[in-house]
Protein backbone atom coordinates (compact mmCIF):
# COMPACT_ATOMS: atom_id res chain seq x y z
CA UNK A 1 0.00 0.00 0.00
CA UNK A 2 2.80 2.40 0.91
CA UNK A 3 4.58 1.69 -2.37
CA UNK A 4 1.40 2.34 -4.34
CA UNK A 5 0.93 5.67 -2.54
CA UNK A 6 4.53 6.61 -3.31
CA UNK A 7 4.03 5.77 -6.99
CA UNK A 8 0.92 7.94 -7.15
CA UNK A 9 2.69 10.80 -5.37
CA UNK A 10 5.48 10.69 -7.96
CA UNK A 11 3.16 10.70 -10.99
CA UNK A 12 3.17 13.66 -13.31
CA UNK A 13 -0.01 15.60 -13.96
CA UNK A 14 -0.33 13.95 -17.40
CA UNK A 15 -0.11 10.49 -15.86
CA UNK A 16 -2.67 11.41 -13.23
CA UNK A 17 -4.99 12.75 -15.92
CA UNK A 18 -4.70 9.50 -17.93
CA UNK A 19 -5.40 7.51 -14.76
CA UNK A 20 -8.41 9.71 -13.99
CA UNK A 21 -9.79 9.37 -17.54
CA UNK A 22 -9.38 5.60 -17.38
CA UNK A 23 -11.29 5.43 -14.11
CA UNK A 24 -14.05 7.64 -15.50
CA UNK A 25 -14.40 5.34 -18.55
CA UNK A 26 -14.60 2.33 -16.24
CA UNK A 27 -17.33 3.96 -14.16
CA UNK A 28 -19.25 4.99 -17.29
CA UNK A 29 -19.15 1.39 -18.57
CA UNK A 30 -20.44 0.15 -15.21
CA UNK A 31 -23.32 2.64 -15.26
CA UNK A 32 -24.18 1.67 -18.85
CA UNK A 33 -24.18 -2.02 -17.89
CA UNK A 34 -26.49 -1.35 -14.91
CA UNK A 35 -28.88 0.61 -17.15
CA UNK A 36 -28.90 -2.22 -19.68
CA UNK A 37 -29.61 -4.78 -16.95
CA UNK A 38 -32.45 -2.66 -15.56
CA UNK A 39 -33.94 -2.38 -19.06
CA UNK A 40 -33.79 -6.18 -19.31
CA UNK A 41 -35.67 -6.50 -16.02
CA UNK A 42 -32.82 -7.19 -13.61
CA UNK A 43 -33.61 -6.25 -10.03
CA UNK A 44 -37.29 -7.09 -10.35
CA UNK A 45 -39.31 -9.94 -8.92
CA UNK A 46 -41.63 -11.29 -11.59
CA UNK A 47 -43.96 -14.25 -11.66
CA UNK A 48 -43.54 -16.07 -14.94
CA UNK A 49 -45.54 -19.02 -16.21
CA UNK A 50 -43.99 -22.09 -17.79
CA UNK A 51 -44.47 -20.87 -21.37
CA UNK A 52 -42.60 -17.61 -20.72
CA UNK A 53 -39.79 -19.11 -18.62
CA UNK A 54 -37.21 -19.81 -21.33
CA UNK A 55 -37.92 -16.55 -23.14
CA UNK A 56 -37.21 -14.63 -19.93
CA UNK A 57 -34.09 -16.50 -18.81
CA UNK A 58 -32.43 -16.54 -22.24
CA UNK A 59 -32.25 -12.73 -22.25
CA UNK A 60 -29.67 -12.61 -19.45
CA UNK A 61 -26.44 -14.26 -18.43
CA UNK A 62 -27.50 -14.37 -14.78
CA UNK A 63 -30.93 -15.20 -13.45
CA UNK A 64 -32.24 -16.09 -10.01
CA UNK A 65 -35.13 -18.51 -10.17
CA UNK A 66 -37.52 -19.58 -7.42
CA UNK A 67 -39.76 -22.46 -8.39
CA UNK A 68 -42.91 -21.82 -6.39
CA UNK A 69 -45.47 -24.36 -5.25
CA UNK A 70 -48.58 -23.49 -3.28
CA UNK A 71 -48.32 -26.65 -1.20
CA UNK A 72 -44.80 -25.88 0.07
CA UNK A 73 -44.68 -23.76 3.22
CA UNK A 74 -41.12 -22.52 2.58
CA UNK A 75 -42.16 -21.13 -0.80
CA UNK A 76 -44.66 -18.88 0.96
CA UNK A 77 -41.87 -17.53 3.18
CA UNK A 78 -39.82 -16.33 0.21
CA UNK A 79 -42.81 -14.91 -1.54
Amino acid sequence: VDEKLREEAEMSSDELERLREGRIRTMQKAVAARRKWRAQGHGRYDIVDEREFFQVVEKSQRVVVHFYREATFRCKILD
